[in-house]
Parts: C-alpha cells; structure tokens; sequence
C-alpha cells in the first residue's frame, strides 16, 4: 500500500487543527458526566432526607437458597 506524502500531510494538518476541538470537547464531557453523578447522589440524598421514616420503617431484605444452591455458592466463594 503506497500513501502519498501530500495526502498523508494534509490529513495531519488536519488533524492536528481539530485536537484542540478535541481535547477541549473532552473536558466539556467529562465536567458534565461528574456534574451529573454529583447531582444524582443529591437528589439520592434529598430522597433519603425526605423519605427517612418510611425508608427504614421497611423490613430488611433477605436472601433464600434452597438446597444445593447454597452450598454450591458457599463452595464457589470459599474457593475465590
């Protein structure tokens, strides 16, 4: 495969006038991403606030196996 050395400069060129775009989008969306985690343990905490008796007036969850399968998942994380 034969590039041409105009072709394979001007694709740096032009690359290399986007990076700036690049890097600066970048930023933009990892602001955004944790803006949105911090927002949603907010509103997870406003829930807690707001809802507090109701929440720990529930019963705790709890988890049954039957049979083999609570041996068998002892067994699994005795061995990892």
């Amino acid at each position: 495969m034969v590039f041409h050395l105009q072709a394979v400069a001007q694709w740096q060129a032009k690359v290399e006038k986007l990076q700036p775009d690049v890097v600066r989008v970048h930023v933009a969306e990892r602001e955004e991403k944790e803006l949105r985690k911090a927002e949603m343990e907010a509103s997870k905490m406003q829930n807690l606030i707001d809802h507090e008796t109701e929440i720990f007036a529930r019963p705790a969850r709890s988890w049954f196996q039957v049979g083999n399968a609570a041996a068998m998942h002892n067994l699994v994380w005795t061995l990892a």
